[in-house]
């Protein structure tokens, strides 16, 4: 009899969290509806790719988002469930900025999550998800780095007056609805300066990775790939699989 697939999860559970949070200190933010092209456009955001990414020396950078020192979250949460993201008229995005970016002289605390709605059983390879977010091949003076959890963006100082928090998120959501396939809508949240709110997140980040873990060696599983965590042979679900590959190995280097 064959095994059913283990399932991939999705975020429902942390979307709903993320967004009672942002609900819970809405003082904090402003909202806007996603889908402006002119504003990509001013902005300089190309769909193809330049050639190398964007690297902006300090010595040239007039504003500096999250990086060492600062707190900094980076965050893309999916699901499939209907209803939980944006609202009547699309995709929304949400913004929170103290100080503004024409007052930002050192690095600031940033945080940027992305909630993703997908079509109905789609799931997505979850290091693409993040990777998308990631505009310094698509956008001149724009330099991002940063791992799955932790961001860190500059800005050249020839692009400052250009530069704004909306057309930031402008830029994110035209590329993941171009290049995300079963995209249906998308919540962009970013927070800038204010890092007694960003550190409320963090929670949700944490629980994400979690999640994220148990998604990745479900997907091994899926595979046919064995992952092993370091638990006790003893206790380990895979052991009879391993005893027999340790069998197969010692078998073949005795009988080359």
């Amino acid at each position: 009899m064959t095994e059913k697939p283990r399932p991939i999860q999705d975020y429902a559970c942390l979307i709903r969290e993320t967004l009672d949070l942002v609900r819970t200190e809405l003082h904090h933010f402003k909202t806007f509806t996603a889908g402006d092209e002119p504003a990509c456009k001013k902005t300089g955001y190309a769909s193809k790719k330049m050639s190398r990414p964007e690297i902006v020396l300090a010595r040239d950078t007039a504003i500096e988002l999250g990086g060492p020192g600062t707190e900094a979250i980076s965050l893309v949460l999916w699901t499939g469930t209907k209803g939980l993201i944006g609202d009547e008229t699309g995709s929304r995005i949400l913004i929170s900025e103290n100080p503004a970016p024409a007052g930002i002289q050192q690095p600031v605390s940033f945080m940027q999550i992305i909630l993703v709605e997908l079509e109905k059983n789609a799931i997505p390879p979850e290091h693409c998800l993040g990777k998308l977010s990631n505009l310094s091949k698509h956008l001149p003076g724009f330099m991002t780095l940063g791992t799955s959890e932790t961001i860190w963006v500059r800005i050249h100082k020839n692009k400052k007056n250009r530069f704004s928090f909306y057309s930031m998120a402008q830029c994110i959501f035209k590329r993941y609805s171009e290049e995300l396939p079963y995209f249906k809508k998308m919540d962009i949240v970013l927070a800038a300066g204010n890092t007694g709110l960003i550190t409320q997140f963090k929670p949700i980040v944490n629980a994400a990775a979690a999640i994220s873990e148990i998604n990745k060696k479900a997907t091994r599983e899926n595979e046919g790939i064995i992952s092993c965590d370091g638990q006790s042979c003893d206790i380990c679900g895979e052991r009879p699989v391993c005893d027999i590959l340790r069998k197969l190995v010692y078998e073949g280097i005795n009988n080359p």
